[in-house]
């Protein structure tokens, strides 16, 4: 391996991690996953973010609760106070994870994707290091057509 290529590799690694970080606050190193479950036994905090759907949506199993369909492509924030820790996206399954954020009080705040139509939604969670926390987070739709809150901007 050449130097110039060692360099490159190095600001490439640099990268992404720089990336890995945004939205952490000093001594936070809390990496976020789009999409995918907790896996067993992980100390993460992640959860499913849903809606309510009718009695004769048809709904595959396994999934979101029964009466709701899993919300793809919603933002979703993880704040301590009013400092963003990170951010993700939900995945096709509806699921977001943080990965082992130590023991605290946090907001995960979610937003809907652009254009669908739901109100934002957040929940404040005690979460204890070392242990899984899992949420289901459900938005509503917007009660009407037009911009404003529920319109999905992050």
């Amino acid at each position: 391996m050449t130097n110039k290529t060692l360099i490159s590799a190095t600001v490439l690694i640099a990268a992404v991690v720089a990336l890995g970080l945004v939205g952490c606050s000093a001594g936070d190193l809390l990496i976020a996953y789009t999409g995918g479950g907790l896996p067993p036994g992980e100390p993460d905090l992640g959860g499913i973010v849903v809606t309510q759907i009718s009695s004769t949506t048809a709904q595959n199993p396994p999934g979101p609760p029964a009466g709701s369909q899993a919300v793809m492509g919603a933002h979703v924030r993880l704040l301590r106070g009013n400092s963003v820790l990170s951010q993700t996206m939900t995945g096709n399954g509806g699921y977001f994870r943080f990965q082992a954020p130590p023991t605290g009080t946090y907001t995960v705040q979610v937003v809907g994707p652009v254009g669908a139509g739901f109100e934002d939604a957040s929940s404040t969670i005690n979460h204890r290091g070392g242990e899984q926390t899992f949420i289901t987070i459900t938005l509503e739709r917007s009660p009407g057509p037009g911009p404003g809150p529920g319109t999905g901007s992050p």
